[in-house]
């Protein structure tokens, strides 16, 4: 349970989505940076509470190992069955899901075209 409240997040805002060096194939981001774990749930940061390079920060790999893409909540819920949910934790009053099943190339197609970089794999922090 969070100390955070759950709020509303604006279309106009945006998600950062760390991804990892493992997703990036020649600079494009292959489709497995938007599957989720667990699977269905894609872990995010709202900017309204981070920044890009606080999002990249909270690997469980060193933040070189990571890029970040920031993804326009408006665009993320046109994606079909996609849903954006404020979920704070204790730790990290940013964090928020977006859930709803990822398996389809419509849907990652979606998630490619909504995102834009923030924070590129290798940027100096």
């Amino acid at each position: 349970m969070s100390e955070y409240p759950a709020e509303a997040i604006p279309d106009q805002d945006n998600l950062y989505l760390r991804v990892h060096r493992n997703h990036f194939l020649r600079g494009e981001i292959l489709s497995p940076a938007f599957k989720g774990h667990p699977p269905g749930a894609l872990s995010t940061n709202w900017c309204k509470y981070s920044t890009p390079k606080e999002a990249r920060a909270q690997g469980r790999q060193p933040p070189e190992n990571y890029g970040v893409v920031g993804l326009r909540v408006g665009a993320v819920r046109k994606i079909p069955q996609q849903v954006v949910l404020h979920s704070p934790l204790p730790e990290n009053r940013a964090h928020t899901d977006v859930r709803g099943p990822k398996g389809t190339d419509e849907v990652i197609d979606g998630f490619v075209a909504a995102s834009t970089w923030k924070v590129r794999l290798g940027e100096p922090l």
